[in-house]
């Protein structure tokens, strides 16, 4: 039941998205765009990842399985399409330029993008019995769109003045961080893709510091970039960039995902030396790791 009135939520705020700008505004930059089909895309997942209340899925265990896990992948390809969104919005106001949300490369990381969101959640699925093809195009997929967005920041980067970064100096660091971020989530989906990997990783905390590690870095700075930004525009006077809460949460955020990979590994190698352990057993030999979690 709690689902209906987050749905509603969802629906109340994309009926005021598109009224606002559909017919009112010409020329969508990109921005636009991701927001719009984030929000669409959201509410359709969010409604998918219930369908198991209905017979036809809940009665097919690999049916039911591989709807959830799909569900679930493109909830947060929608989730990145508006953080992604609200990431191109930055670049182009720092730089007081659009033209970075209207470029063809911009647009082609948008589409690669959107075919992630439907796609890409299938290497969740490497050991359900889907058809290969399903596999082939979310590896392809997962092997290409992190690079375009890397590609798009350092070009921005390499464009800005040593005014535009002063200016926007906590913007352009949280910014900057959530590059170091998308390369780490960029390495652990490679890896992860390869089936072998997968097939020992898969349900341990490696998925977790991909999953939730990495894109806790990534979506966390582009929003801390977006308020930070806001903030220096509110600011009447320059104050000193005050770094230290920006290096304690990108240093403790480091040390959790260590951890949790350190963790991942921990289970596969024990699963693999102790078929017949009880579950217990790898709990308490892993008590160290949860201490510094």
């Amino acid at each position: 039941m709690f689902i209906l009135p987050i749905l509603l939520g969802w629906f109340i705020f994309g009926y005021n998205y598109f009224k606002s700008l559909v017919g009112k505004v010409k020329d969508w930059p990109v921005y636009y765009w991701m927001w719009g089909i984030g929000i669409v895309f959201m509410i359709f997942h969010l409604s998918e990842a219930n369908f198991w209340v209905f017979d036809y899925f809940r009665k097919d265990y690999v049916k039911d399985l591989t709807v959830q896990w799909k569900s679930y992948g493109s909830f947060v390809g929608s989730w990145n399409m508006l953080v992604y969104g609200t990431a191109f919005y930055v670049l182009s106001k720092i730089k007081d330029n659009t033209n970075i949300a209207r470029g063809r490369v911009t647009f082609f990381f948008f589409f690669l993008g959107l075919t992630n969101l439907m796609f890409g959640w299938a290497h969740h699925a490497y050991i359900l019995p889907t058809l290969p093809w399903i596999r082939y195009v979310a590896y392809a997929v997962s092997m290409t769109e992190w690079i375009i967005f890397i590609r798009i920041i350092y070009g921005w980067r390499k464009s800005l003045t040593p005014r535009e970064k002063k200016e926007n100096s906590m913007a352009y660091m949280f910014i900057r961080a959530s590059d170091f971020w998308v390369f780490a989530n960029l390495v652990m989906a490679l890896l992860m893709s390869i089936p072998t990997l997968n097939f020992f990783t898969h349900g341990t905390h490696v998925t977790v510091a991909h999953s939730m590690g990495t894109t806790i870095g990534i979506n966390t700075c582009i929003l801390l970039a977006s308020v930070s930004f806001i903030l220096s525009k509110l600011e009447v006077k320059h104050r000193p960039t005050r770094k230290l809460p920006f290096y304690m949460f990108n240093g403790s955020l480091f040390v959790f995902w260590i951890t949790l990979i350190a963790m991942g590994l921990k289970k596969a190698v024990w699963e693999l030396n102790n078929p017949d352990g009880h579950i217990g057993e790898l709990h308490s030999e892993s008590a160290p790791y949860y201490i510094r979690l």
